[in-house]
């Protein structure tokens, strides 16, 4: 059979097995490399991916001491800052630590850029069984009123079989966008550290997906935007991590949709999804914290984009039914400077820290770090 194949397609044993040592050898060095990567900050999800999301529930779960973890959206992922250590947890993580040195205190970031109420809540069943000690979410009223219930609606593959019939029939209208991640691919993954950790050692290496790399250097024309990070230096980039006052928000339309005009009433799923999650909470007998995400009401009132009455209304309603089952709520409408946003709901990095200082101190006040 050897003699019966060309010479360019035979391929010697030894450089056969030297590859799969190499691969054997990478592999072990990224299962030891990435937990050192993951406990040096409160890292944010890069990705959605069943196997990053995955990756950070090892991380809980191999962690000790007491364990917060963060939910939500933009405002706690950190949606107008640049890095990890720029973000609502790692200043509250920080904060934590330097009132309490001597406690072993975890902090984890799960929230996502865009996270629904609903996608919050298949964040939360997927950590179902992970032992966490204090939640916290942030309450962005602005998501009862968007055109889809999940914004990340591969997340509700992840827990699919874990829904109750009720979230199921709110998902119905985006069921085929529920794609299922294949057996072999989930299999290949769980043996293969580099396949399966793939999309996040992309963004660990790289800054973001090669493609969307090489397509960024492309569209400004810069070999620079292939260097690692450099995604975070293009125009838009920079652009958006301005100050507020620095820009220019001449075209925004009130008649669109105001801070205010949600609707929380029963035939909304948005709102139905939020009362799901809140019930969620409850039910994992976890302490609970949630708070009202800090608005730029200069800048909000300026454009009549706040419907004040609705919105102190509709505002009361979420927090109350937080409370009423069971969960610690504060309202940080007016707990940061205006000064430091970069829109109306983005806090800069100062903006970031003053919330962390403010939420700490609540949490502290309310004896909920334990003993």
């Amino acid at each position: 059979m050897k003699e019966a194949l060309p010479g360019w397609l035979r391929v010697d044993p030894r450089v056969i097995a030297m590859v799969l040592v190499f691969l054997l050898i990478v592999d072990l060095v990224l299962r030891a490399a990435v937990p050192v990567y993951l406990n040096k900050e409160v890292r944010r999800l890069p990705a959605e991916d069943p196997d990053t999301l995955r990756l950070w529930k090892e991380h809980l779960a191999r962690a000790e001491g007491y364990k917060i973890v963060f939910l939500g959206d933009s405002v706690v992922y950190g949606g107008g800052v640049k890095a990890d250590e720029q973000t609502v947890p790692s200043y509250f993580y920080r904060y934590l630590r330097s009132r309490f040195p001597e406690r072993d205190i975890q902090v984890f970031n799960f929230s996502l850029a865009g996270c629904t109420p609903a996608d919050t809540y298949n964040i939360l069943s997927f950590l179902a069984d992970a032992d966490i000690d204090l939640i916290i979410y942030d309450v962005n009223l602005a998501w009862l009123r968007t055109p889809r219930v999940m914004e990340h609606p591969g997340l509700a593959n992840m827990v699919r079989e874990k829904l109750p019939a009720d979230v199921q029939q709110i998902f119905a209208p985006q069921a085929n966008s529920l794609a299922r991640q294949s057996r072999s691919s989930r299999y290949v993954g769980q043996v293969w550290y580099l396949y399966g950790h793939r999309i996040f050692l992309n963004y660990w290496w790289f800054g973001q997906p090669l493609k969307e790399k090489i397509k960024t250097a492309v569209t400004h024309r810069s070999p620079r935007f292939l260097l690692p990070g450099a995604q975070n230096y293009t125009p838009d980039k920079i652009e958006l991590r301005k100050p507020w006052y620095e820009k220019n928000f001449d075209g925004i339309d009130p008649s669109k949709g105001r801070m205010g005009d949600e609707s929380l009433r029963g035939d909304n799923p948005r709102w139905l999804m939020f009362v799901n999650l809140v019930e969620l909470v409850q039910s994992r007998g976890t302490p609970g914290v949630f708070f009202a995400i800090p608005l730029n009401r200069t800048l909000l009132d300026k454009y009549g984009m706040l419907n004040e009455g609705s919105f102190r209304l509709n505002k009361h309603q979420a927090l109350t039914l937080a409370q009423k089952h069971g969960i610690t709520v504060f309202d940080y409408t007016r707990a940061v400077n205006d000064y430091y946003f970069v829109d109306w709901l983005h806090p800069t990095k100062e903006g970031n820290r003053e919330l962390a200082a403010r939420l700490a101190e609540d949490v502290i006040q309310h004896n909920l770090i334990g003993e």
